[in-house]
This record gives structure tokens, sequence and C-alpha cells, in this order.
């Protein structure tokens, strides 16, 4: 039974002991054996070339896999390479883009502000005109209509100035200290904005000066026919609402000097007023904040009394008293003359949102400056209260830089801010004496801060 060979427990004397049993002739077994052998070894060269075949393909085709996967790993480095070349397109296109819009901008600022200004004046000069046409043809019942087309033109326009003045703000640079150099049109951009700014107020003075037309209109009309106002009760039937309100407004127009027939209208133009008139200041901070940016970080601050000092001011704040030297010569051409647009636009901002700023500050050109200056002071002010430490030359090179925009606010005629005077009294003081009776007008905060500043770090 040759099937025992494949037998896990073979045991070979027995299978010979049971062979020789069952076959007399030992020379028979041996052939048979022999036979078997030879018929194995077949089978073993076959299965062995069968599995030499077998695994040369796999290897081929492994290597033609690994050769595919290598292909298709260099393909997508390429298109790796591809798409981040035309991601960086895209960056590029849309830097581009913005470029180009922000030069557009710019350039039809001088916004644009003509186009507002002479389409203003169609829309007031219609209105004007159609005053006398109601009150010929429907006794005034439908003047509050003509108001309602003209506050809904307006609502759409001051909508539009909004979203320009926000523009302009992008396209010169005018956000919190997004401009780190001074650009060439920097000035061209702050008069263009002080322009629209001017228009505004020009707007806003059109406007209300309509409703003084528009009280003599009526006037006039009464003593041409006495009849107005009772024939304005054929009226009542058609429409009892609208018939009280055109009553109320008529009444008001015969018998006062004021009306609130475009009070919606005017409060509108407030906001974009207000917005322009912070677009102007900001047009001036930008340059400020760019200016101060990272000196609370300056080696100045910490140098010691050994090395080589000198107490004059620093580029920084010279650069800055320098360019605000150069605000009365950037505003000379609108208050060269009397403007009372730029007055009436001046009135109606609320100074009271900037730093250093009265309530009851008189909106004017003198106004518009202090609020720059008092808003550049307050931004010295936060940078000096960044400063880590002041040593003692530090100290002195500081108070040298604060007794130098001292001087500018001088010639500017502006008076300085609380914080300014009580830094400059806190810098020259002896550090033993910040704490002392002297100073117990200075907030706590300020002395603190300047004290902690000024201490040795040991």
């Amino acid at each position: 039974d040759f099937s025992k060979f494949n037998d896990d427990d073979f045991d070979l004397k027995k299978w010979v002991n049971a062979a020789l049993r069952s076959e007399q002739n030992p020379n028979t077994l041996v052939m048979k054996l022999q036979l078997l052998m030879q018929a194995s070894l077949s089978i073993q060269m076959s299965f062995a070339s069968n599995l030499t075949r077998r695994v040369q393909q796999e290897t081929v085709e492994s290597m033609s896999t690994v050769v595919e996967l290598d292909k298709i790993k260099d393909r997508m480095l390429v298109t790796e390479k591809k798409l981040k070349q035309a991601d960086n397109w895209c960056v590029l296109n849309d830097q581009i883009d913005l470029l180009f819009e922000e030069q557009r901008i710019k350039k039809t600022s001088s916004d644009s502000v003509s186009e507002l200004h002479s389409s203003t004046k169609r829309v007031v000069a219609h209105v004007r005109d159609c005053i006398p046409h109601c009150l010929e043809l429907t006794n005034g019942y439908t003047l509050v209509d003509v108001v309602s087309a003209m506050e809904f033109y307006f609502d759409l326009l001051v909508e539009k100035i909004n979203t320009f003045i926000r523009e302009m703000r992008v396209a010169f640079g005018v956000e919190a200290g997004s401009s780190k150099t001074f650009q060439e049109d920097h000035w061209v951009g702050f008069q263009s904005s002080f322009k629209l700014f001017q228009v505004l107020g020009e707007c806003y003075t059109e406007i209300s000066g309509l409703e003084q037309e528009c009280i003599e209109a009526v006037k006039q009309h009464v003593t041409k026919g006495p009849g107005l106002i009772t024939k304005l009760e054929t009226w009542l039937e058609a429409d009892p609402a609208k018939y009280a309100v055109n009553k109320t407004l008529m009444d008001s127009l015969v018998e006062g000097s004021r009306t609130n027939l475009f009070d919606k209208t005017l409060e509108l133009f407030k906001k974009p007023i207000n917005n322009c008139n912070k677009l102007c200041v900001d047009f001036v901070l930008s340059h400020v904040k760019s200016t101060l940016h990272g000196v609370h970080l300056s080696e100045e601050w910490v140098v010691e009394e050994g090395a080589v000092f000198s107490p004059s001011p620093l580029s920084y704040i010279t650069n800055l008293g320098d360019y605000l030297l150069l605000l009365p010569q950037q505003l000379e051409p609108f208050f060269a003359e009397e403007n009372i647009p730029l007055d009436t636009a001046l009135r109606l901002v609320d100074f009271t949102q900037f730093p250093g700023m009265a309530q009851d500050v008189e909106g004017d050109a003198f106004a518009w400056l202090t609020c720059v200056c008092q808003s550049t002071m307050f931004t010295i002010v936060e940078m000096i209260l960044k400063i880590h430490r002041l040593s003692g030359a530090g100290c002195k090179q500081l108070t040298a830089d604060v007794a130098y925009i001292s001087n500018v606010m001088g010639a500017l005629e502006v008076s300085l801010s609380r914080d300014v005077v009580d830094i400059s009294q806190l810098l020259s003081l002896p550090l033993d004496k910040i704490e002392s009776a002297e100073t117990h007008t200075i907030p706590k905060y300020l002395r603190g801060k300047i004290s902690a500043m000024r201490r040795p770090p040991y």
C-alpha cells in the first residue's frame, strides 16, 4: 500500500515487514518502489517546473504592476504639480482682478462723486418742478406721493453710497494699519473722500431747501385760491387715510414755517455723511497706525546709559509730525472760502464717537482737525503702553518723542490729550516720585503702567 507514505505517522519498519509478507519476491518490490520513485520524481519535476513558470509569471506580473504603479505615481505627481500651478494662477488671477478693481475705484472716484452730485441735483429739480403741478392739478393731494417717490430713490442711492465708501476703504488701504507703506495716491484718495463728504453735505442742503420752497409754494397757492383746503375735501371719499395725511400736511404748510415733509430723507443722509467722515479720518489714522506699527518693540527703549545715545526724536515720530503738519495744506481747498455744504456735513457728524471729543463740540474745520489729532494722540498712547520696559536712556528717548509730538500739536493749535500730558509728567519724574502726592490726579492704571516699565528688571 504505497498510500502509507503520505501518512503523518508513517513507520518504515512496519511498512517493509507488511510489504514482504504480501510480496514474496523482494526484487519485484524494489522495482515497484523504483518505478514509484521515478513517477514521484517526474511529478515533482513537473510541479517544480510549473511552480517556476508560475513564479516567473507572477514575478513578471508583479513587476508589471510595480511599473504601472510607478507610472501612475509619476502621473499623479505631474497632475499635482499642474493643479498647484493652476491654483497659483487662480490666486494670481484673483489678486490681479482685485488690483484692477482697486485701480478702477481709485480712477473713477472723482466718485463717481461728480455723478452723485449731478444726479441729486436732477432729482431735487424734478421734485421742485412737481410741487406747483401737484398744487394746480390735485390741490396738493399727491404731494405726499411725490415725496414718497423721492424717498424711495434716495433710499437706493444712500445704499449705493455706503457700498462705495466701503470699496474706497479697501481700494486705498484705509482699514486699520492695512497699508504698511505710504501710497503715492494717498492724498488723492483723501481729497476724493473729502470731496464726497462735501457733496453729501450739498445733497442734504438741497433737500432741506425744498422744505421752504414747498411752504412758500403752498402759501402762494392759497393766496391765488382761498378754497384750497376745502377743495381737498373732494378726495375724502376716495381714500380717507390718505386724505388725513394730506390734510395734516397741507395745514402744517399753510400755518407754519416748518414741516416734517422731508425728515425721513434728511435722516437717511446722516448715515453716509458720518460714514464718509470716518473714511476721511481713517485715511489719516491708517497712516498713523502703519507708522507706529512695531515701534513698541524697538531696542531704543532698552538701550543702556553707557551706550551711544542722543535724546533727539526718533524718525517714526518726526515722520508722523511731518505728515500731520501737511493736513492743513490738504484741507485748504475745501475751507479757503465759505463752504456751506461742507459746514452742513460737519454739523451732522457725531464727533463724540472719536477719542477725546467733547459732547458739545461745534462741527467745523477746526473740530475735524482736532478730531484727527486727538485720535492720533490716542493711538500714540496705545503704542506707548505696549512698551514692555524702559531703561533710563529709553525713558529719556520716549520723553523726547512725546515732547516732539506735543510741539506738533501746539503748531496745529490743538490741545494735548489728558493721557499725553500725564505720560509726559510720569516720564519726567524720578521713579520713586511716580506714586507721590503730585501725581494723585493721574489715573492709577497709567501710574502703574509707566512705573512698571521704568522699573529695573532686577
